[in-house]
């Protein structure tokens, strides 16, 4: 995807330019990166793509399930949920083995030259003179460029050529994953209380929503997509959770799981498929004639999809520097230098803010709170200042010195929470339930404008609610009513009066 999509750009301002694809593979794979938000939509529509998009399952929204009790009882579960409205961009799931072949038939249209399946077999000069002998049919060529892009995925092709340095990353988390076959939709067997405001006023039924079941230090996320199949995977954090095999512990979770267990019922599972280490980060994005884009530059994490989201952000700045230097033949260090701190600053900084995330999945109303400030920090930065300028979309978001400050302070008030209630064995008291919403509506303009105070003012109602409950059983507990204090008789029990 990230590639084909540079491809595109590159070709639409200059139809003369001669790019070569070569890709090893004769059929893509099934892989992480299944969903896309609303916001990540605005991206990919700047690409003019709306028939590839419209052969995609349309997502009806985000919903985040809660379990506490750790109920059989979905009627019990807590849910954090925000409906698409039909709006300005709406999201996809994506069936990525054919999204991705759609992309590469575009750009091979568009003037590319494709070669597949080869591979990529030594790579030689440098500073802008590279030979790259690349396999095909049992033959080599050698072929020179002054630019080569690794857009090769986790492979990370140029990593191991130049190499380049890792960075040491705050968040450390894997992914394990299938895709099922007979699973029923949620609405057939299994769901939470009927949710009018969704049924009514949603672009699709829930069931076409990401669904994302949050347990300690793991999340599962449940994707139905458009071949009927149902992708099944969980996420989880390595300082929490450790395991010797894969595919016994994937399986395991979902049978040992009260919910999961009655999910799976009756569906046929397909291989399991394996990522231990999710994120990573090059060093440095680009150097003297090469460039990293997508994963194999960086990945964060699947939690809100912000994959694709970066790397849409990365070729928006990759097009423009590469054309020029092509027109100028002048490498221009400053915007160079600018480009790698830019996303380099904005990968970790993602990193740090999913790692808090981690360590409040199991709380309804602290992750829903944490979430709900994402939310509004993510729609007053990136999402609003897009919309209204264009030319803004490409400008990842990020802290400052002010802005980490701040979040450190209110992400060790979460952490405080968090851990009292574990060791008092509580839970969430605070938030009205069984369903708390997002709110976000980007039907028009005028809602757009109206998302940062109305977002603001959810956030800042919910997080006193919390701090009023823990105050009160704070207060409760200094203070004990004397009315309430259980009586012991001499033989040592409560008096049942």
């Amino acid at each position: 995807m990230a590639a084909t999509l540079l491809a595109l750009s590159l070709l639409r301002e200059q139809p003369h330019l001669r790019l070569l694809l070569v890709e090893k593979s004769t059929k893509f794979p099934d892989k992480v990166g299944e969903s896309i938000s609303d916001v990540t939509a605005l991206f990919l529509n700047r690409f003019n793509i709306p028939e590839i998009l419209g052969q995609q399952t349309q997502k009806s929204g985000l919903r985040f399930l809660f379990n506490e009790h750790q109920s059989a009882d979905f009627g019990q579960m807590d849910e954090f949920c925000g409906p698409s409205f039909k709006s300005l961009a709406n999201g996809y799931h994506l069936h990525r083995s054919s999204f991705d072949q759609a992309l590469l038939e575009a750009a091979q249209q568009a003037g590319a030259e494709v070669w597949r399946p080869a591979e990529v077999v030594e790579m030689g000069g440098g500073d802008f003179n590279y030979q790259i002998k690349i396999r095909r049919e049992d033959e080599d060529t050698l072929v020179q460029s002054r630019w080569v892009v690794d857009a090769s995925g986790t492979a990370r092709l140029l990593a191991g050529w130049l190499d380049l340095a890792e960075q040491d990353l705050p968040l450390q988390t894997g992914a394990v994953f299938a895709h099922w076959d007979h699973l029923p939709p949620p609405e057939e067997r299994w769901d939470t209380q009927p949710n009018p405001v969704w049924e009514t006023r949603a672009i699709g039924p829930r069931s076409l929503a990401t669904l994302h079941f949050l347990r300690k230090g793991c999340w599962w996320w449940h994707i139905r997509l458009l071949d009927g199949r149902t992708s099944l995977g969980i996420v989880y954090d390595k300082e929490q959770w450790e395991f010797a095999e894969a595919c016994g512990f994937y399986q395991a979770f979902l049978e040992e799981d009260a919910q999961l267990r009655q999910i799976i019922r009756g569906g046929i599972r397909g291989p399991v498929h394996h990522f231990p280490h999710l994120p990573y980060l090059a060093e440095s994005f680009s150097g003297l004639g090469w460039a990293l884009l997508g994963d194999a530059a960086g990945f964060v994490d699947p939690l809100f999809s912000p994959g694709l989201e970066l790397t849409v952000q990365q070729l928006l700045w990759l097009k423009e520097l590469l054309l020029r230097d092509l027109q100028t033949q002048h490498y221009d260090l400053k915007a160079w230098t600018k480009y790698n701190a830019t996303f380099k600053r904005a990968f970790i900084d993602r990193m740090y803010i999913h790692r808090q995330g981690y360590q409040l999945m199991h709380s309804f109303d602290l992750f829903t709170n944490w979430t709900q400030l994402g939310l509004l920090a993510y729609y007053l930065f990136v999402v609003i200042p897009g919309l209204l300028v264009p030319s803004r979309l490409k400008f990842p978001v990020h802290f400052n010195a002010l802005s980490r400050w701040s979040y450190g302070l209110l992400i060790k008030r979460y952490l405080t929470i968090a851990n009292n209630r574990v060791r008092e064995n509580r839970h969430s008291t605070s938030l009205p339930k069984p369903i708390a919403f997002s709110y976000i509506n980007l039907s028009s303009r005028r809602n757009v404008i109206l998302q940062v105070p109305r977002l603001a003012g959810i956030w800042l109602l919910n997080y006193l609610r919390i701090e009023w409950t823990e105050f009160k059983r704070l207060f409760s507990q200094k203070t004990p009513d004397p009315s309430k204090v259980p009586i012991t008789s001499l033989a040592g029990q409560k008096d049942p009066s």
